[in-house]
């Protein structure tokens, strides 16, 4: 905030009909400032947008936010008031939430899944609500969402929000793990949807997925997808599958979250509207029955082992009796006859291509991204820029993209076809 606007907005200054109390914060698009209103008494939050990200596009985005979530009427979503513009910085005015983030809600006591489930199903049914207006947030994780101080939770910052249509999301800008910048993907890649990681079209069950790592990180204490790189988060998002919940946890709600972090959009639930449903169902007496009948279960499990296990050893024995005929030999196929080298190999989810760096050497000096249809297709050049490249590289979930890092701090994706790479996100220089 530039000092002009610092001596304005202090204690007791007025803005518009508003009157400011003191600073509370601030993130990485702006601070928080609660206020008052003299026509309607109580608490208002006004948040300023940053001067750091202040430029076309981040005012554009501060608007549709004000737009946007002043168009929805939901309990469990955060009510926008007003937006305006003072001494040059944008505002938006919103109703105070008390309590912190979801995040400070789960930090502050020991949280039962029922408790859990019970706050996120209100969230979902707000989610449920923008997506019928036609509206995806498209940042859904725990900064983003306010509990009160008596426990009533609301969804927050729809400044990453668009209308849904058809259009690609890697037509508009994008986010780091916790900033915005221009030129890639929009997100947090920790929360994000793998298809929103690869920059393609989205739909209603991206935020499904965004809100399916917020329930399995509530749940289970843990993101679903953890990495200390950039890159690594990326893949891990479109390619890892999170380690299961805890068997503590009732089954409808494991598989409700195991469905909403399936990798294909297909394979979730259609709608948030859905996911409610199977929240409130997991929530049910009759939700539970699933996990009661354990011991039966257990009876039967320990059976099929022994009689697995008896038949492993007569078919060992019988095995160990007969003498092998021949002796089998591995047999090494050589894949590329490169004279340099080719690093960081990875395959395709379906193994039909291999995709790696062929250069030098890819971690210090130029190299570029090739990719081999196998077994027996010849290695095609797809990039052609002579820039640094790093591993590890990893294919799109429908293997129409390879990503790459480049430069040391910036990640790139090619068409397996070749083309014109695209800029998915960088990492500010320290």
């Amino acid at each position: 905030m530039d000092s002009s606007a610092a001596v304005s907005l202090a204690s007791g200054a007025e803005l518009g009909q508003y009157r400011i109390e003191t600073r509370i914060g601030a993130g990485g698009d702006g601070c928080s400032i609660p206020g008052s209103r003299y026509q309607t008494p109580g608490p208002v939050a006004i948040k300023f947008l940053s001067d750091d990200v202040a430029d076309a596009a981040a005012r554009r985005r501060f608007q549709r936010e004000a737009q946007m979530a002043s168009s929805l009427n939901h309990p469990h979503i955060v009510t926008v008031y007003d937006a305006g513009e003072f001494l040059g910085r944008q505002y938006l005015v919103t109703e105070f939430v008390d309590g912190g983030t979801l995040k400070s809600w789960v930090q502050r006591g020991p949280r039962n899944w029922e408790d859990i489930a019970e706050l996120l199903t209100g969230v979902a049914d707000g989610l449920a609500t923008a997506h019928q207006a036609g509206i995806l947030h498209r940042d859904i994780k725990p900064d983003n969402i306010l509990v009160t101080a008596s426990g009533y939770a609301k969804l927050a910052d729809f400044g990453l929000a668009k209308l849904e249509d058809s259009e690609p999301a890697s037509a508009t800008q994008t986010l780091t793990a916790d900033r915005t910048l221009e030129g890639a993907i929009v997100g947090t890649i920790a929360y994000m949807s793998p298809e929103q990681a690869c920059g393609m079209t989205l739909d209603a069950r991206s935020d499904i997925f965004s809100f399916g790592a917020v329930l399995y990180e509530m749940l289970a204490g843990q993101r679903p997808f953890r990495a200390p790189m950039n890159l690594e988060l990326l893949q891990q998002v479109i390619h890892a599958k999170p380690a299961p919940l805890s068997d503590e946890i009732p089954e409808p709600l494991r598989t409700l979250v195991a469905k909403a972090l399936a990798k294909n959009p297909a394979d979730r639930y259609s709608s948030m509207r859905e996911v409610v449903t199977a929240l409130r169902t997991a929530q049910r007496p009759s939700g539970l029955g699933a996990v009661a009948p354990r011991k039966h279960r257990s009876k039967w499990l320990f059976a099929g082992v022994i009689a697995a296990s008896a038949i492993l050893a007569v078919g060992a024995f019988w095995l160990s009796s007969r003498k092998p005929s021949s002796t089998r030999q591995l047999e090494y196929v050589p894949l590329t006859n490169f004279t340099d080298s080719a690093e960081t190999p990875t395959l395709s989810s379906d193994g039909r291509m291999l995709a790696f760096i062929r250069g030098p050497s890819a971690f210090t000096g130029p190299g570029e991204v090739y990719v081999k249809m196998l077994p027996d297709g010849d290695p095609v050049q797809v990039t052609h820029d002579g820039t640094e490249k790093r591993g590890p590289v990893s294919f799109s979930p429908d293997g129409s993209r390879i990503a790459y890092m480049r430069d040391r701090n910036e990640t790139w994706s090619v068409s397996v076809l070749g083309g014109e790479p695209t800029r998915l996100w960088s990492t500010p220089r320290a």
